[in-house]
């Protein structure tokens, strides 16, 4: 468990160095929030997990690719794949966690009549999905601009997607 955690430190520390990129990542959730927040309470809420997803998947995304440079030496000293893998994705939940508790708190001071048991759920699902998520696009993909752009336009298809309309007849 030592090596999970020391992974997890040192996944938490790199995205902490990136102050500016997590202050914007943080404002996607909000914008996105805010943006549908006049109309349909559950497209706000909806609207509020893709913003949170699309962030811990963009860490995820970041994370990955910077540890490109740090596995070998780490492999050197005897850490295994999976001690890399499931290190890194405690420190990104870790993250995700973090990111999502004033997101969690943003529609209760809304005034958003929400079961909020249901809404911490669903951010921690947001959160469990979008960390691997990334942590695969950022192991297939070499750069970090080709990822945030296939993340981007992941989003936009989830946004574009109607759950609630009808199927074709």
């Amino acid at each position: 468990m030592n090596r999970l955690t020391t992974v997890a430190e040192m996944t938490v520390r790199e995205l902490l160095r990136r102050r500016g990129v997590l202050l914007l990542l943080l404002l996607m959730p909000l914008t996105f929030y805010l943006i549908r927040r006049d109309s349909y309470l559950g497209q706000s809420v909806r609207s509020l997990l893709l913003g949170v997803g699309w962030a811990v998947s963009t860490a995820a995304l970041f994370a990955t690719t910077a540890a490109r440079e740090l596995e070998p030496r780490l492999r050197l000293a005897g850490y295994r794949p999976h001690h890399l893998y499931l290190g890194r994705m405690l420190g990104l939940w870790a993250v995700g966690v973090v990111i999502s508790v004033p997101f969690f708190l943003l529609p209760m001071l809304d005034g958003a009549n929400l079961r909020y048991s249901g809404l911490a759920l669903a951010l921690l699902c947001s959160v469990a999905v979008a960390a691997p998520f990334g942590m695969l696009i950022g192991a297939l993909l070499p750069r970090e601009l080709e990822g945030t752009l296939l993340l981007l336009t992941v989003v936009t298809v989830q946004m574009l997607i109607d759950p609630a309309g009808r199927g074709r007849s």
